[in-house]
This record gives C-alpha cells, sequence and structure tokens, in this order.
C-alpha cells in the first residue's frame, strides 16, 4: 500500500509493504521519518514528536538528504576560479547542510508489485531556491526507497541539469534510535556502533575553525569503531573515511547498530561512492545515533587535499552520479 497524505499542512507518503511501514515528509526535504520492521515491532529511525521539532531541526529525525553533506568554513569556498557563498546557520559561523535540507519535493514515481513497493521524490535547485546565487548550479535530486522483503534500498541520484560543472558532494545525516527498543540500563551499557573505518580520523579544529582540518588521528583502543564500540551515552563526534572490511566473511561497508537486548541489528551497507562518514548523537543523552555515508569529506573545497582523498566529485552538464545504501535488520 502506497498513500500520499496531508496533515497540518504537510504532505506525506506512507508506503506499507508485509514486512515493512515507512512514513516519508515530502514538504521538508523528502525525509523517511519512520522505517519499521513489522515483524518486531521495531521503528528503526528517530521520529518527531511534532511538526514544530522537525521543522526546528529537520537534520536530526530519519533519513535527511544533505547536499553538500556536513560543514562549509563560513559558508565560503574557492573552487575552479569561482567564488561560492552558502549562508552561515550554524553557531560556529559556517554552513551546514547544504541546499536541499528543509525543500518541498514531489513524488516522481511510486509502484507495487508481488509484496515489494518502491516510492521516488524529486527536487530541482535552481535559481528559485534563494541559495542559487551563492551555489550556481542547476541540479535534479531524487531519491528512491525499495521495499523488498528483507531489505530497503536507499538510492540518491544527482544529474547536473545545468551548463558548467558542479562540485558535488551528496550524503545522509541518517538518525536511528539508540538503543533500539529496550531502554533499560543494560542496554545502555552493551548497544554498540562498528563502522568501517580507516584506522584514522579526522582531526576537528575546537577552537577556530570549528571544521575538520585535514589532519589525521590514530584511534585509540576505547574509540576504535572498526571493532565495535559501546556508546552508553557518551557524546560522540568523528569524522573519517570509509573502508571495506568483511561482515559474516563476505565484503561489507559501512555500519552496523547491535542491540544484544533484544537481540537484533541493524545493518546499514553504504555504497562504494559514499567514502566519508561522520558519527555523531549531540551529547549523548538524546537515545539516537548518526551514521552518516558522506561522499566527500566535510569541507572539502577548502582543505588542502586531492579530490582522491576528499572525494569532492566535479559532476559535468548531463552526468547522472547515483548511489545505492540498503537497510536490514538480524535477530540473532
Amino acid at each position: 500500500m502506497i498513500k500520499e497524505f496531508a496533515a497540518e499542512g504537510e504532505s506525506y507518503l506512507e508506503i506499507e509493504t508485509p514486512e515493512w511501514k515507512g512514513r516519508m515528509i515530502l514538504s521538508v526535504g523528502s525525509i523517511l521519518l519512520e522505517l519499521t520492521e513489522k515483524k518486531s515491532g521495531l521503528n528503526l529511525l528517530r521520529s518527531p514528536e511534532t511538526i514544530e521539532d522537525l521543522k526546528f531541526q529537520p537534520e536530526v529525525y530519519g533519513f535527511p538528504v544533505l547536499i553538500p553533506p556536513n560543514c562549509i568554513y563560513k559558508g565560503l569556498f574557492s573552487w575552479r576560479g569561482r567564488q561560492y557563498h552558502l549562508p552561515v546557520n550554524n553557531r560556529f559561523g559556517n554552513h551546514i547542510h547544504g541546499v536541499v535540507l528543509n525543500r518541498k519535493w514531489h513524488l516522481a514515481d511510486s509502484g507495487e508489485e508481488n509484496g515489494t513497493a518502491w516510492v521516488e521524490t524529486s527536487y530541482t535547485y535552481d535559481a528559485a531556491n534563494e541559495m542559487f546565487e551563492g551555489f550556481p548550479h542547476e541540479f535534479r535530486a531524487d531519491l528512491r526507497y525499495t521495499f523488498l522483503p528483507d531489505r530497503v534500498l536507499q538510492r540518491l541520484t544527482v544529474t547536473n541539469i545545468g551548463s558548467e560543472t558542479m562540485p558535488l558532494g551528496a550524503g545522509f545525516h541518517s538518525t536511528f534510535r539508540f538503543p533500539l527498543g529496550d531502554k533499560s540500563p543494560e542496554a545502555y551499557r552493551t548497544s554498540s556502533v562498528r563502522v568501517t573505518t580507516a584506522d584514522f580520523y579526522w582531526k576537528f579544529d575546537h577552537e577556530k575553525r570549528f571544521a575538520v582540518t585535514g589532519e589525521k588521528a590514530n584511534w585509540n583502543g576505547y574509540d576504535d569503531f572498526r571493532r565495535g564500540k559501546i556508546i552508553n551515552r557518551q557524546p560522540i563526534s568523528r569524522q573519517c573515511p570509509v573502508v571495506e572490511a568483511l561482515l559474516d566473511g563476505k565484503p561489507f561497508r559501512g555500519a552496523i547498530l547491535n542491540f544484544p537486548v533484544i537481540r537484533t541489528k541493524v545493518v546499514y551497507r553504504w555504497d562504494e561512492k559514499f567514502g566519508q562518514t561522520a558519527l555523531w548523537n549531540r551529547e549523548g543523552m538524546e537515545d539516537f545515533f548518526c551514521a552518516e555515508p558522506m561522499s566527500w569529506m566535510a569541507d572539502s573545497p577548502n582543505l588542502p587535499l586531492p579530490d582522491s582523498v576528499t572525494g569532492l566529485c566535479p559532476l559535468n552538464p548531463g552526468e547522472v552520479w547515483s548511489a545505492e545504501n540498503t537497510i536490514s535488520v538480524e535477530h540473532d
């Protein structure tokens, strides 16, 4: 079942299959706000209690799309001889979260067949967006969710519909409930996150730039997400490259949220085009964890690093960039 409806003046989609139930909002950035695995009854995603909560900070609920993702120092950068300026919108004097969040998307396609359902939403960025003068590249973003019996596919496509090459960075501010289900003291003490990061993370300047510096720092034994880190309401804020590792003897890139008390794992498999990640839970006390796949590292255009490291992608006129992630649930 796929239903488009309005509530409190906002546009929503509801998707239901024998295995899944999803709810999306289209008028505040095409965000999948709820993803419930019906077998367990668990909603995997942090969902807002009110529409006001969502509008106040849409990036901390569900799966918001960010183009570009994360931070741009002072909202300024230079690329191929052109100066770009995005609005300063955080308390540290930088720009965060890009030009498509909080925008009204529309339903472009949907369908159902043999227990599978899919929805595709779209947003066209052009001169109608007030940020266009500072980032003057027309593009179309298409977001497709496919609900299969054993997993959900998340595909983001960006098409350059302008006349000039654009600097592309894309990602999701993916916000999961953490811990999932049980909220006992034992759940907090045992729930963990494993991420296939490199053996280092990017240093962060906490005094002047409030952004990553491009310098490397080695994980210590306590913080090493590669082996699985127990969070226990500890504040987390790390950015790092993503590499391929093994999961059950098979290649894997992404994040695994493990909840031993309810014997459940959420597996978030990332496309190889998402070569960076941000791991964040604010102060750690709000029962969520963000494992964010990003195609470029924060502040890529301002860093003295090659595109092969930062992930900055020159997207030529007419060119299409696409990446697909997978969300699944495992029960022991």
